[in-house]
């Protein structure tokens, strides 16, 4: 099965096809609720995580938050 070939916070990264944002987090090993994600330079709600499949080309920035004091 062809891969789909993606920039992830600058670096190019081959994915499953039909991966949806959310899949990504997942597979990525990510905690949801401390993620921020940046698609094809916008912001992405996490409500559209589960709806956003990703295409070949597509820029995507994760930020992972961190608490601390």
């Amino acid at each position: 099965m062809p891969s789909v070939k993606i920039i992830l916070n600058g670096e190019f990264k081959s994915i499953k096809p039909l991966t949806t944002m959310a899949g990504l987090i997942k597979d990525l090993k990510l905690v949801p609720e401390r993620s921020a994600v940046e698609y094809n330079l916008k912001i992405l709600k996490k409500t559209r995580w589960n709806e956003t499949y990703l295409e070949e080309g597509d820029r995507v920035e994760i930020v992972q938050l961190v608490g601390g004091g």
